[in-house]
């Protein structure tokens, strides 16, 4: 917007139209202005919204820009990168920027791979990280201008397990049965090495194929060979097994 002072106790407005404009080419913009004929007053009165002449009443946050793009998922155990940022604000230029990584759920802050605690350390640097366990990993950058307006940029990442839950069997007791005998478990047990919640199931197929999820007792009701199966999953689906075979006579 121009406004021009035409040597009257007036003023008016008028739009500076640029034929082909394709945009700055970079985060700063210079502009020059230059009066033919009876000269002029030229006066920049506002960016983005912001009045340049009531600065101590700064309407616009900085702007914090991320230099990469992060995944939905990570797996456990695997490093990534932690990417810099930088803040620009309309008034005061470049502004510091810190970076948190917490865990979501637990709010405590992660470390990087040299033992730093991402909580407030400084954004312009990038940093290795390694989730150790599965959790949903909130990451922010902050920055504040001079005026003491914040700006904030949240994004979540999901740390998951591909490692199989561990199956631990005791010795199988029943081998061999005859029609009409119950079936006979061995002692079982199941668990995540990352420290989740694992579910155990037990499937009997019978002689021709026919599956059955056991949740109480279980009687062969005809002979030949029956497969037991001691299945464990993850939260996340992962699954380890156990089969044994018991011969009804």
């Amino acid at each position: 917007m121009l406004k021009v002072d035409n040597g009257i106790d007036k003023e008016e407005k008028n739009t500076l139209s640029v034929g082909g404009f394709g945009g700055f080419q970079s985060d700063e913009a210079f502009l020059n202005v230059d009066f033919t004929g009876n000269g002029g007053k030229f006066i920049l009165a506002r960016i983005n919204g912001q009045k340049l002449g009531e600065i101590g009443r700064d309407a616009i946050a900085p702007k914090i820009t991320v230099n990469g793009t992060y995944t939905a998922e990570i797996s456990v155990g695997k490093e990534f990168e932690i990417y810099s940022a930088y803040a620009l604000d309309v008034l005061d230029g470049y502004r510091n920027a810190v970076v948190n990584v917490k865990d979501a759920e637990t709010g405590e802050f992660l470390q990087t791979v040299d033992g730093k605690t991402l909580n407030g350390l400084d954004a312009s640097a990038t940093y290795k990280v390694v989730a150790n366990k599965r959790q949903r990993i909130r990451i922010q950058y902050q920055a504040k201008d001079l005026s003491g307006r914040d700006a904030s940029e949240v994004m979540y990442i999901s740390a998951l397990g591909e490692v199989s839950p561990e199956i631990a069997v005791g010795e199988i007791v029943q081998t061999v049965a005859k029609t009409g005998d119950k079936l006979v478990l061995p002692a079982y047990s199941a668990k995540d090495p990352l420290g989740g919640n694992v579910e155990i199931f037990v499937t009997v197929f019978d002689p021709e194929g026919k599956g059955s999820y056991i949740n109480g007792e279980y009687v062969f009701t005809k002979k030949g060979s029956y497969k037991v199966v001691i299945a464990a999953f993850d939260e996340e689906g992962n699954m380890a097994e156990y089969g044994y075979y018991t011969e009804v006579v």
